[in-house]
């Protein structure tokens, strides 16, 4: 983890996303996903896709951003733009 210039933590784990969030309850409550779900996602160590923005949106709100590695996308969305859009919101 580290700081961003504009004062958000980066996050660069799977682990810190899910200690972020709250733990693995509060993941697979907000992603309304199964715990078994959850356990699939972190042997692979990357979150689903289709998760990225409601996860995006608890963890800025936590004042973290997390890496767009973390999840499965085959062509990541821009990062700046996220955020942009995050900082509007």
């Amino acid at each position: 983890m580290h700081t961003t210039r504009d004062g958000y933590t980066r996050l660069t784990t799977f682990s810190e996303v899910v200690y972020v969030l709250g733990g693995v309850k509060a993941v697979t409550e907000m992603t309304r996903s199964s715990r078994s779900s959850f356990w699939n996602w972190k042997k692979a160590g990357q979150f689903p896709p289709r998760h990225y923005r409601v996860m995006r949106q608890a963890l800025f709100e936590h004042g973290c951003i997390a890496d767009l590695r973390l999840w499965a996308f085959s062509t990541p969305p821009d990062e700046k733009a996220s955020i942009a859009d995050d900082v509007a919101a």
